[in-house]
C-alpha cells in the first residue's frame, strides 16, 4: 500500500458502478463492510490542494484500493 504524499478535494465527473457494487447492494457480499460507498471507480478534476504537484484544474483519477 502506497503513503499519501498530499491531500485536497476532488471535484467529482463521472463514478462507474462495476459488479462488485451490484452484488453489495443487496447485502450478497461477505467482505463488503457496511456503510459503505458504491462506485470505486471515480474520476474527476482537483478542485483544491495542498503542496499538490499538479496545478488545480488538472483530472484525476482516485486509487481505490486506498481508505
Amino acid at each position: 500500500m502506497s503513503e499519501i504524499e498530499w491531500g485536497g478535494w476532488l471535484a467529482v465527473e463521472s463514478t462507474l458502478l462495476s459488479g462488485v457494487d451490484a452484488q453489495a447492494w443487496p447485502g450478497a457480499t461477505r467482505n463488503a463492510r457496511y456503510p459503505l460507498i458504491l462506485g470505486h471507480e471515480v474520476v474527476g478534476r482537483i478542485a483544491e490542494h495542498t503542496d499538490a504537484p499538479f496545478p488545480i484544474g488538472t483530472r484525476a483519477e482516485v486509487e481505490s484500493s486506498l481508505r
